[in-house]
């Protein structure tokens, strides 16, 4: 930058133009690019109840003395931001985050606007400045605004806006939400990665919370020593989960990925659908809600395999190809033995409908078990199944963290409901994390992989905390709700 010389200060304004109708009561300024070429918006609020913006491009003339040239590129104006006039606004915000504007008036009421702040400003397609929300605010004849960023023990930033006048409020404006929004809009390929608290949101009951039966009845050899208790009881879970209404975050995925609202998702226009897909769901719950829809049918791993479906049982008193041991295996076993059975029982699955016990394998009228992995499991044919999906999806795994570390392309993994308990989802959420970090090394300019974890509890990473982690202490369903409607406004 040129020094300045304070005894020659410029004795008239380098730029003048009419931002507001009336006067003009508040002020901000930020930079859109970079120093060596920089551009800036001013935001003005005045009493024509307005919020305008105008972006400058500053050109320093080196060989001229240090002298700046300033071009007014554009000016929008937004009549009526406010029901009065405007006594405050604050542009916050970067180039990596996005950039907002905040604005507070008499009418005791602070309202958020997007700057969209990046795009072709010759283009009309998207406004300049965009609404979000409102929130009221106590404090009367409000005269002032002004903010800051603070830095929480876990890393989380948040900003405080302070409105004055007759008295003070501080307001605090949660960016987590928003920056998993920006992730989202850049990503390339989107790792969705569930846990029990994604199903919870539809209703359904997590593992803490299931009658004691449930876990004594987890056990395959309850159907040879018990039959008739558990298919009933497994069939009446299919049937629940079968009946079960899935929540509002099913659908948004879907406009994520198949309804193409995350529109920079590499979609590949041939080759194997699976493989070629920018998006992949790795659930540990088994209530095969993702199946309902058509876009996830051939792109889930479920770890656990899925309840709501059922198929033939010979293959449980078998592990690795032996016997299993005891006597009321020994049993199952000599039955399994006398019965008939053919190629077609370990591939077919059967759905569940109103007939709730005594169902059987069509092909060799053997006793059926729900198509989940359960407590000590060996049956080989829930394996095969299971393990089968796994190489798929670490084959599309691999796949995609090649893609961003060899073609600069841009991963993002969004975990929900994966708790500390069950930390298989938790765990491969950050294993495929690192591992895309270890790739890109020290030169991520234009590749990146961010973690987006959704918890009410136990959104935290630890020591992993950085800038490529987003933290959202809240629901899943409701997470995606507050981050689709941002989305749907940028």
């Amino acid at each position: 930058m040129a020094c300045i010389d304070f005894a020659t200060l410029p004795q008239s304004p380098a730029c003048v133009y009419r931002g507001n109708q009336a006067g003009a009561n508040s002020v901000s300024v930020a930079f859109l690019d970079s120093m060596e070429m920089p551009r800036v918006v001013v935001a003005t609020g005045g009493d024509d109840q307005a919020i305008t913006c105008t972006v400058l491009s500053l050109v320093v003339d080196h060989a001229n003395s240090g002298k700046a040239q300033i071009t007014l590129e554009k000016i929008i104006s937004s009549k009526e931001s406010c029901a009065s006039a405007i006594k405050g606004v604050r542009v916050t915000g970067d180039q990596t985050s996005g950039f907002r504007l905040f604005a507070v008036g008499y009418d005791q009421r602070l309202s958020m606007w997007l700057l969209n702040a990046h795009q072709d400003l010759s283009s009309t397609r998207i406004p300049l400045l965009r609404f979000l929300s409102s929130t009221p605010v106590d404090v009367k004849d409000i005269n002032s605004l002004d903010w800051c960023t603070l830095q929480g023990s876990q890393g989380r930033e948040k900003e405080y806006l302070v409105a004055g006048g007759e008295g003070m409020e501080i307001l605090s404006f949660d960016k987590d939400i928003w920056n998993a929004a920006n992730a989202l809009t850049r990503c390339n390929y989107l790792l969705v990665t569930c846990g029990a608290g994604f199903s919870a949101d539809s209703g359904l009951a997590t593992y803490e919370h299931m009658p004691e039966k449930y876990r004594e009845l987890c056990d395959p050899l309850r159907l040879v020593d018990n039959p008739s208790e558990f298919q009933l009881f497994w069939s009446k879970f299919a049937q629940l989960y079968s009946d079960t209404k899935s929540h509002k975050g099913y659908d948004i995925l879907e406009k994520w990925c198949g309804g193409g609202k995350l529109q920079n998702l590499c979609r590949a226009s041939h080759g194997d659908l699976p493989q070629s897909s920018p998006w992949w769901i790795y659930s540990s719950n088994v209530d095969g809600h993702f199946g309902r829809s058509q876009c996830f049918q051939q792109t889930i791993c479920e770890i656990h395999g899925q309840a709501a479906e059922f198929r033939c049982s010979r293959a449980a008193g078998y592990s690795e190809g032996s016997r299993r041991q005891g006597l009321s295996w020994d049993k199952w076993n000599e039955v399994v033995a006398s019965s008939v059975t053919s190629a077609h029982c370990a591939n077919v699955t059967i759905p569940i409908n109103c007939e709730l016990d005594n169902l059987e394998c069509k092909h060799c009228h053997l006793l059926a078990r729900p198509n989940v992995l359960l407590f000590h499991d060996t049956d080989e044919n829930v394996l095969r199944s299971i393990n089968h999906e796994r190489e798929r999806y670490q084959q599309w795994e691999a796949r995609a963290e090649k893609e961003v570390v060899g073609n600069h392309k841009h991963l993002v993994i969004i975990e929900l409901g994966a708790g500390l308990n069950v930390p298989a989802v938790r765990n491969e959420s950050e294993e495929v994390f690192k591992d895309t970090l270890r790739g890109i090394g020290t030169s991520s300019s234009s590749r990146s992989v961010t973690l987006i974890r959704v918890n009410p509890k136990d959104a935290d990473f630890g020591e992993m905390i950085g800038q490529n982690t987003i933290s959202i202490c809240d629901k899943a369903e409701n997470a995606l709700l507050n981050i689709n409607h941002v989305l749907s406004i940028m």
